[in-house]
């Protein structure tokens, strides 16, 4: 059954080091502490440079959502310029990440996987039209851009902007998935059970 998530209901999170403030979209499983997550999809609001913190055992996709951009430098690489509209980027939790804002805040999507357990893909969607399935995903996540309507089947849902819409098990209950307006569809896939343990 695809649940509802109004933006306004995210759980919100001032950064330690005072730099930003994350909203937790989704996290699984849910009773656990944030560190013990398989999966979990944010947005934060960088509102000053720094660094990054370190989540050994994390495998991350960053994309910037709104705001001017940053400059991510990851390990030993040289700088990268990440703006609103570029494909995410991934990188591994415990590489040393140092962000640089470009002209003032940005508000970035954040998709952490616990690695060996799972796995993350993330898509934009600028037209209206149907949405494939990817095959295998245990859960969709639609995050709208803007106002948009989602149908599934023959129900209708209206998401405001930075609004989601999560569903479990999505060939089951999404069989037919229909958005009229722009967003983001992150699938997360559970690693073989056996490589997973």
């Amino acid at each position: 059954m695809p649940v509802l998530l109004p933006q306004s209901e995210y759980r919100r999170m001032q950064w330690a080091n005072g730099g930003g403030e994350t909203w937790e979209v989704a996290r699984f499983p849910q009773g656990q502490a944030v560190s013990g997550f398989d999966w979990r999809i944010s947005i934060a609001t960088i509102s000053e440079s720094g660094p990054f913190s370190s989540l050994a055992g994390i495998d991350r996709l960053f994309l910037p959502l709104q705001g001017a951009g940053v400059w991510l430098t990851i390990g030993d690489g040289e700088p990268k310029l990440m703006e609103t509209g570029d494909a995410a980027i991934a990188f591994r939790g415990e590489e040393a990440c140092d962000c640089r804002l470009v002209d003032g805040m940005v508000r970035d999507l954040n998709v952490m996987t616990r690695r060996g357990i799972c796995t993350a893909k993330l898509v934009r969607h600028h037209d209206a039209g149907p949405l494939p399935l990817p095959a295998g995903a245990e859960v969709i996540l639609l995050l709208a851009l803007d106002t948009t309507g989602i149908q599934i089947g023959q129900t209708d849902h209206e998401l405001g902007p930075l609004d989601s819409l999560m569903i479990d098990n999505p060939q089951r209950d999404a069989p037919l998935l229909r958005s009229d307006g722009k967003l983001i569809a992150i699938s997360i896939f559970r690693e073989d059970e056996e490589v997973a343990r």
